[in-house]
């Protein structure tokens, strides 16, 4: 009976210990939930950030571009069949080799439906549209829908979404075996470069479109459901590749709030340290800071 009685003991106490620990890690100033929510973030933002430059590429180039690496001269784009629908509407089907990385090193797999409505894509009131099958980069596989919209000035309007344009665009993160849902609206207004078919060391600012919509949002692998703006704007450097070669912003601030009450502000730097780009994000929540690897 004592032996019964002191094991209920040591359950009661772990329990308690336990529980005890789980509420502390959630009341910490900075904890898990807004680590896994800024960098599950920055992956999606980075990942459809490239698949703007994939379609550019492609549309700057009348459909002839090719992704090429060294060890594949010809290019990681196996295929690219152009219908064109009317004057003004054409439809690119671009599909990429599963075993080629291209020259920027990331591996793109599957296929790309590129939908042109307007005469160039450069052009003010352009609109394409890109939809995926079996499609992925650096093998974490994405669905959902891109909207970009030409807004003139070297100025569009980029939409990520599911197909039906309402719920959240889809990537299954390989890396940690987790599935994160993700939307944005921003503008992003391309300020150092040329706005050509040769897309290098160009920067752009990413801003907020409407102030009734949030810029980003999305439910992280915690199932917290959070949101977050640029504060005024962010800064994507070309020459600047991360984690997977995608780029992350070298300058501005995201308020982020999940949970309706929980606010923090990722600060990605001033832009101007000793590389111009940034590897790492500063978290804080009032007077807590702590700086994080973004990979």
């Amino acid at each position: 009976m004592k032996f019964i009685q002191l094991s209920i003991a040591i359950i009661i106490v772990l329990s308690l210990s336990y529980f005890s620990g789980c509420k502390k890690k959630t009341n910490d100033p900075i904890n898990y939930v807004d680590i896994n929510i800024m960098k599950e973030n920055a992956l999606l933002s980075a990942t459809f950030d490239d698949i703007v430059k994939v379609t550019e590429n492609i549309l700057m180039n009348n459909g002839d571009a090719k992704i090429n690496t060294l060890a594949a001269p010809l290019g990681c784009i196996t295929n690219i069949d152009t219908v064109v629908k009317s004057p003004t509407s054409k439809l690119y089907t671009v599909v990429f080799d599963s075993l080629c990385t291209s020259y920027d090193g990331k591996t793109r797999n599957g296929t790309m439906y590129i939908l042109l409505n307007g005469v160039n894509y450069q052009d003010a009131g352009s609109v394409t549209t890109v939809t995926f099958n079996n499609f992925s980069v650096n093998v974490n596989p994405i669905t959902g829908k891109l909207v970009v919209t030409n807004e003139g000035n070297n100025t569009r309007k980029i939409e990520v979404s599911d197909t039906s344009g309402t719920g959240y665009a889809n990537m299954f993160f390989t890396g940690g075996g987790i599935n994160i849902q993700w939307k944005s609206t921003h503008r992003s207004v391309l300020y150092y470069g040329m706005n050509d078919k040769i897309i290098i060391n160009n920067k752009y600012k990413i801003l907020q479109h409407d102030l009734n919509i949030p810029t980003y949002s999305g439910i992280s692998s915690d199932n917290q459901y959070y949101t977050g703006n640029p504060t005024p704007y962010l800064i994507l450097n070309d020459s600047c590749p991360g984690y997977g070669n995608l780029r992350y912003p070298n300058y501005g601030q995201i308020l982020y709030n999940w949970g309706g009450h929980n606010y923090f502000t990722a600060d990605y730097g001033d832009g101007i340290d000793s590389t111009g780009c940034t590897a790492s994000v500063t978290l804080t929540i009032g007077a807590t800071s702590q700086v994080y690897n973004l990979w």
